[in-house]
């Protein structure tokens, strides 16, 4: 089992919205829930995070603003956030996670993103320096 699908599990009945997909052994994952769980879903994400990150990396960068663009226009307010880039050094996998209230003036939500790549080159050799 992916981390993603171990990760969205954990929400099982308490998320508004849910959704894995897989394309080879790639991964993604997003689940929707009330904005007022913000914490609760980033300390969800730290501890299924702490396994990994015994043997891994992981950059945080906190987001205080932030627009959603689709095809010029912009749809929907990023009004806080989280992302998160994982590096899980013993399966040689990058995650990225994404937490954001979003809101589109009349209402707002809390968006859980995640996207996995087992498969990334980026432990392989460098082959353009010889």
């Amino acid at each position: 089992m992916s981390f993603t699908e171990e990760l969205l599990t954990g929400f099982k009945g308490n998320s508004e919205y849910c959704r894995i997909r897989s394309k080879g052994k790639y991964t993604t994952g997003a689940a929707r829930f009330a904005a007022s769980e913000y914490s609760a879903v980033l300390e969800h994400v730290e501890a299924e995070l702490a396994p990994i990150l015994r043997n891994g990396e992981k950059i945080v960068c906190d987001v205080n603003k932030g627009e959603i663009i689709d095809c010029g226009v912009r749809q929907f307010r990023v009004e806080r956030g989280t992302f998160m880039e994982v590096y899980d050094y013993s399966r040689s996998t990058a995650i990225f996670i994404r937490l954001y209230c979003i809101s589109n003036g009349a209402e707002e939500w809390l968006a859980l993103y995640v996207d996995e790549n087992p498969v990334t080159p980026w432990w392989e050799d460098d082959k353009s320096n010889p």
